[in-house]
């Protein structure tokens, strides 16, 4: 079947995979013959890396995972209008208490961090535990440290990798 016909692939009769997702998930149709890592041999692309079985498997794996994606770099305040919305940046670290608090710095649990904390509790607020780390926008948005990776990454903040890939440490930016 010729490319430009070619725009949907059936993969059962519930879902259908489009060609970018198979080119996305490595299959591309070609003259080659490849062997794909599941064994079998396929004519494909020469730079394919997978089967077309293998493929769709794979798009439909992808498939919540680049909407995710999409969800976090696309998240904008209400009131911005939609063609002044700048690309998502990374801005500090973050703790969020388990009762809905914020506090800011440059790091987490530095001592500006730890004066905030210090500040809540003098003035009598119940500000919860400080369990869950990761960082803001410039909106002020806080992001999970998984997100704030997809946001970093996306706008090339990141200069050096620490850790583990997909989760975003402040040494990943400074």
């Amino acid at each position: 079947m010729c490319a430009p016909c070619w725009r949907t692939v059936n993969v059962c009769s519930a879902e259908t995979v489009t060609v970018e997702e198979l080119r996305g998930a490595g299959f591309a149709d070609g003259n080659h013959f490849i062997t794909c890592a599941c064994g079998s041999v396929f004519t494909g692309d020469k730079r394919a890396l997978r089967c077309r079985t293998c493929a769709e498997t794979e798009a439909l794996r992808l498939r919540p995972i680049l909407a995710h994606r999409e969800r976090v770099l696309h998240t904008y305040p209400d009131w911005m209008p939609e063609d002044q919305r700048p690309q998502r940046r990374v801005v500090c670290a973050a703790c969020r208490s388990d009762k809905g608090r914020l506090i800011v710095g440059p790091r987490h649990f530095d001592p500006i961090m730890k004066a905030q904390i210090d500040t809540m509790n003098y003035a009598g607020d119940d500000v919860g535990l400080f369990e869950e780390q990761g960082f803001i926008d410039q909106w002020g948005q806080f992001l999970t440290r998984e997100d704030a990776w997809i946001v970093a990454k996306a706008a090339h903040q990141i200069i050096r990798h620490v850790e583990r890939p997909g989760t975003l440490y402040s040494e990943n930016l400074y």
